[in-house]
């Protein structure tokens, strides 16, 4: 017989701009590994956004972790468990802990722990050593050789076997099916520069976030079925309509 875990909720606080006083509302709520944080769903104006928070329990306080565009389940449960490590008793009520986080060593402290949970490192896999790179442009074979670094090296390596072969036919003509070849090739390499060209700014930003990125790219083309949901739900996000079945893709 299966046992039945018990249902938490939790009062979270909602601030809203017409009026000073906070809204309390209740949600279900998910304990985590540290002891007075909890996951939530974050609310909007229309209710439930889709996207999940990380809640200080005594108080139904949102804990501030800086992201941008919502955070999905398994990162606000990553950052709740990394905040273990932070120098703060998060089962004390808000006015024990406000004059704490503004300690500089403190804060620092709690920033460090939500980027480990927000960028964490790649698990190693087996020996690296007898998975190598192949040349100074190879595909990563495992997560912890995608780096931003390794990953913008081989869309480069790409890109300049593209470039080379685009340019070499650029200049014969040919029949509708060679013409279409050389667009896509032109498209393929555009997409090569696109992505050396962000990763690198990115890296230059932020070496830590751009590493995970070129890993959740890699992940993403190992698995390839995660491409096509991740375009619908960008494309959710933006307002652009997926095309029908039967239609062209406007440009």
């Amino acid at each position: 017989m299966l046992e039945t875990q018990p249902i938490n909720t939790l009062q979270i606080q909602i601030r809203r701009r017409d009026n000073p006083e906070p809204l309390a509302v209740t949600v279900l709520a998910q304990k985590t590994g540290t002891p007075g944080l909890y996951v939530t769903p974050e609310l909007g104006h229309g209710g439930m956004t889709g996207y999940w928070q990380v809640t200080h329990g005594p108080s139904g306080a949102i804990v501030p972790t800086g992201e941008w565009g919502g955070m999905d389940f398994d990162t606000a449960r990553r950052i709740a468990d990394a905040l273990a490590d932070a120098p703060v008793d998060w089962t004390a009520d808000l006015d024990v802990l406000a004059p704490q986080l503004k300690q500089a060593e403190v804060r620092d402290a709690v920033t460090a722990a939500v980027r480990r949970g927000k960028y964490p490192p790649a698990d190693v896999d087996g020996d690296e050593a007898a998975q190598r790179i192949s040349g100074p442009a190879g595909y990563p074979r495992t997560a912890a050789q995608a780096t931003a670094e390794q990953m913008a090296r081989y869309h480069t390596g790409s890109g300049l076997h593209l470039h080379h072969e685009w340019w070499s036919s650029s200049g014969r003509s040919g029949d509708e099916q060679e013409k279409r070849v050389r667009e896509l090739q032109l498209l393929a390499l555009l997409a090569d520069y696109g992505i050396v060209h962000l990763l690198r700014a990115f890296a230059a930003v932020d070496q830590q976030a751009a590493d995970f990125a070129a890993r959740q790219l890699w992940e993403a083309y190992e698995a390839g079925d995660s491409v096509g949901e991740w375009l619908y739900e960008w494309g959710r996000e933006y307002g652009i309509p997926a095309p029908d079945a039967d239609a062209e893709v406007s440009r």
